[in-house]
C-alpha cells in the first residue's frame, strides 16, 4: 500500500507542473502571435529576424512559397505591406517543444497578388529552441466570400 501511495504522489506531482507549463506556453504563444502580427504591420524586421527560424517556410494564401530570406526581403522592400492584421479564434496546441497555432486573420494591405482585404485561416508551427519559440512554418488560406 505504501508503494501505491508513493507512486500516486509521484504521478500527481509530475502532472501538475506539466499542466501549469502547458497553460503558460499557451499564453506565451498567444501573445507571441499578437506580437508577430504587430511586427508584420510595422514592419519590425528586427523582431521578424529574431522569431523566424533559419529553416522558416511560408505558404502564402494564393499558393506562393517563400523561405525566410524571401519573406524578410518582401517586407523590407514593401512588396508585402499590411495596414492592419488582426487575429481571432486563436487555438494553441503544445506538444512538448513543438506548438501548432491556428487562427483566423482579418488582413488589409497589399502583396505580390495585389490588394488584400480579406479573412484568412492560418496554421503556424513553432519549435522551442534554446528556451525561445521560433516560427518554422506558416500556411494561410483565404476564406472565400459566399
Amino acid at each position: 500500500m505504501k508503494h501505491f501511495f508513493a507512486i500516486a504522489v509521484l504521478v500527481v506531482t509530475a502532472i501538475v507542473p506539466a499542466s501549469g507549463d502547458q497553460a503558460s506556453d499557451e499564453r506565451e504563444l498567444t501573445q507571441l502571435l499578437k506580437d508577430l502580427n504587430a511586427a508584420i504591420v510595422k514592419p519590425d524586421i528586427a523582431f521578424l529576424e529574431q522569431i523566424l527560424d533559419q529553416d522558416y517556410t511560408h505558404y502564402r494564401p494564393h499558393g506562393n512559397v517563400e523561405n525566410r530570406t524571401q519573406y524578410l526581403e518582401d517586407r523590407k522592400n514593401g512588396q508585402v505591406d499590411f495596414t492592419s492584421l488582426l487575429a481571432d479564434d486563436i487555438k494553441v496546441r503544445v506538444y512538448g517543444d513543438t506548438a501548432i497555432v491556428t487562427y483566423r486573420s482579418t488582413a488589409k494591405g497589399k502583396d505580390q497578388d495585389g490588394a488584400i482585404d480579406e479573412q484568412r485561416l492560418w496554421t503556424r508551427v513553432f519549435v522551442r529552441k534554446g528556451g525561445h519559440w521560433k516560427l518554422v512554418h506558416a500556411q494561410g488560406t483565404t476564406i472565400q466570400k459566399p
